[in-house]
């Protein structure tokens, strides 16, 4: 890249691209043979069923920006933590599952992330601000949730009513347990609100505890 300064200050910048192809490129056959060595030795574990899924759960979200297998993993979330409500950001789980036997190596995919459970205390008010952080940008970003529901404005995207699974409306000043990721507790994903609310300990991955949830399935 080359750029042009002018008074301390870029004012021009030009910079030339180079595509490249991997069919161009030929394999270190020394690397090749280590992989092949270490993909043999894995598949034994990779390839062991923890369970068996009776229909698809797809990561695409629905009109409400939830998935199924997004409110599959948030459940467990839930239960493992004994939580209020749980968050996980959709950006975190890439690959759907499908119906029939489950493998690690298909959690692994789906949850490739070590991102890891975090509970936390946070006020009705902090939610609040969290889930309005959903529509900080101009494409959407919602999260995955469980044990809320909630309305917003359709002008500038606000929230006006939340709810708890018991559909009571969450108090702004009530105390509330959260459970969601170290990424997004810490401000991951634009959700800078989440930092605003006190972590009472963070526990092992979330793929954990989503292969632990599926297990007793």
């Amino acid at each position: 890249s080359l750029y042009t300064v002018d008074n301390g200050q870029i004012v021009n910048k030009e910079a030339d691209i180079h595509l490249t192809f991997h069919s161009l490129i030929n394999p270190d056959q020394t690397v090749v043979n280590m992989l092949t060595h270490y993909e043999k030795k894995l598949s034994r574990q990779t390839k062991e069923i923890i369970s068996s899924i009776p229909r698809d759960l797809s990561r695409k979200k629905n009109s409400k920006g939830q998935s199924a297998l997004g409110s599959m993993i948030v459940s467990a979330m839930l239960e493992k933590t004994n939580s209020d409500i749980a968050f996980l950001h959709h950006g975190g789980i890439r690959f759907s599952l499908n119906k029939g036997n489950i493998t690690l190596e298909d959690i692994y995919r789906s949850l490739p992330f070590n991102h890891k459970l975090v509970k936390m205390q946070v006020t009705g008010q902090q939610m609040i601000n969290i889930l309005n952080q959903q529509w900080t940008y101009e494409k959407e970003n919602l999260l995955q949730s469980n044990g809320i529901s909630y309305q917003k404005t359709h002008i500038n995207n606000k929230i006006i009513e939340l709810k708890d699974s018991l559909g009571e409306d969450i108090e702004p000043d009530k105390i509330y347990t959260v459970v969601t990721s170290d990424y997004l507790a810490y401000g991951g994903d634009g959700f800078s609100a989440f930092k605003a609310g006190e972590v009472i300990f963070t526990g092992e991955t979330i793929r954990d505890v989503f292969i632990d949830y599926l297990t007793k399935r």
